[in-house]
């Protein structure tokens, strides 16, 4: 069954969605171009350990000429409280958000954050700096190890409509950091800055208030939004990577297990020809046989942040983690979109040298669930068709009913080829073709709690929630 929908607010040209349940401002857009992933607030523990809060009360008002929107999001465990309020009218957008809690905690950040999409890189922006100056860059194509942007009070962003956003941020100084880092698919604006101290004291009843207000200028252009999303073949196919699992000893069913080893405590594979081994220090490790990958069993920002003289190293290995950041399922779904990036820096670090990447973790419940399903099978899609060339997907336990039996339809096609393909929406749906040259089989997937409609090669499919849908050529035939 399908959840809740976000309410839809817009005014004038603006518009985005109030998640209710979660306190987030999504898809922030301006006409057909979208400024914003998201804007939310987060408060970071003193070991950067991420706290949950809870949208309590909430008020919306929707008119004919603007809107505004009010909520408040507690954390009974900090005893913090955040009230929050959103206005737009034709021109403006305002978000303000106020924090105040009962007793004293220590953070590494505590306050806004903003979430461009990782569809943005390549563009221009222009960082406007607390002295009044300003720098024009762009968001980073490979993924930036270090910050992109940092003293930040504002930006000013040109969309590919031609139109012009002015952001002004107040409360604190901002910077921005790749997130991609750790597949996410966002560049996040967020404070404070990670050059000073930290962590941090917020004392009882001290007030905490951070604002946004964005502007325009230019002609908008809006559409209306399509209610069925096409896909379409790519012309590039890939080969299928080896596919693996988690497991402290071998287990029958996988190309390899990927495993720590009980005396390096490294990451190493089991099983598969031939064994490799994961670690950042080769010279240690002469006495275990087989390849030596560069790499920690962790995200990628462990490789990208000390990158390797690969003359040393036969390939690179990184774990993902799509929920370090954020936990809810829109995010964690969305976030699959940034691993095609990840690879492709990876393969930019290692100098084409062979890509492994695991272990891939996702949480235990909702791999019990449709959408740990809909996870896997987009995971796998977009990781295959990026260029890696070995995957290590969840614990081997969590192979059983359907999770093993898509697991399994995958692996049948191993040593054979996938073709991506496009998608009007991807972050609605996605599909993609393995193939041999005796077969071939065409994978749908829905990345929604929602009924989905899908539109390929003549023939429309409605997609439950969080569906994966497996369908030969002739069982397409018959629809």
């Amino acid at each position: 069954m399908s959840q809740e929908r976000p309410i839809r607010l817009h005014a004038g040209p603006w518009s985005l969605e109030f998640e209710r349940w979660t306190g987030w401002l999504r898809n922030i857009c301006l006409g057909d171009d979208l400024v914003l992933r998201a804007a939310y607030v987060a408060a970071r523990g003193e070991d950067w350990r991420t706290f949950r809060f809870h949208t309590i009360t909430h008020h919306v008002c929707q008119e004919q000429n603007g809107f505004q929107a009010s909520w408040t999001s507690e954390c009974e465990e900090l005893g913090f409280r955040w009230t929050m309020e959103c206005r737009a009218d034709s021109q403006s957008l305002n978000i303000v958000y106020q924090g105040r809690g009962t007793r004293e905690f220590k953070t590494r950040r505590t306050g806004m954050c903003l979430l461009h999409p990782h569809e943005q890189q390549g563009q221009p922006i222009r960082i406007l700096h607390p002295d009044g100056s300003h720098r024009d860059a762009t968001f980073p194509s490979t993924i930036a190890p270090d910050h992109p942007f940092t003293e930040i009070v504002g930006f000013q962003l040109p969309l590919k409509s031609g139109i012009e956003v002015t952001a002004k941020l107040d409360g604190e100084i901002f910077e921005t950091e790749d997130q991609r880092n750790w597949t996410d698919a966002s560049f996040k604006t967020y404070c404070r800055p990670q050059n000073r101290p930290a962590p941090y004291e917020v004392q009882p009843e001290q007030v905490i208030q951070h604002a946004v207000s964005l502007d325009y200028r230019g002609d908008v252009v809006t559409s209306t939004p399509a209610t069925t999303t096409h896909l379409s073949l790519k012309d590039t196919a890939w080969k299928i990577p080896m596919l693996g699992t988690q497991h402290d000893s071998e287990v029958d069913g996988f190309d390899f297990v990927l495993c720590q080893d009980p005396d390096s405590k490294v990451w190493r594979t089991i099983g598969g020809h031939p064994d490799t081994v994961f670690s950042l220090d080769r010279s240690s490790l002469d006495f275990i046989r087989g390849q030596f990958y560069y790499g920690l069993g962790e995200n990628f920002v462990n490789v990208n942040t000390r990158q390797p003289d690969m003359e040393q190293f036969d390939g690179i290995g990184f774990g993902v983690n799509p929920q370090i950041h954020a936990f809810d399922d829109r995010s964690v779904m969305e976030n699959i979109h940034a691993q095609s990036d990840v690879v492709k820096s990876a393969l930019e670090i290692s100098q084409t040298k062979p890509v492994f990447v695991g272990p891939i973790h996702l949480d235990d419940d909702r791999l019990s669930q449709p959408i740990g399903m809909a996870w896997f099978a987009a995971s796998f899609a977009t990781l295959a068709s990026s260029g890696a060339n070995a995957l290590s997907f969840f614990e081997a336990r969590h192979f059983n009913g359907p999770l093993d039996e898509l697991y399994q339809s995958l692996r049948e096609f191993r040593e054979e080829e996938i073709t991506l393909m496009t998608s009007t929406d991807p972050y609605r749906a996605i599909g993609f073709r393995l193939h041999s040259a005796e077969r071939q089989q065409d994978f749908f997937v829905n990345m929604t709690p929602y009924l989905e409609e899908i539109a390929f090669e003549g023939q429309r499919l409605t997609l439950d929630p969080y569906e994966v849908k497996i369908m030969s050529m002739s069982e397409r035939t018959k629809q």
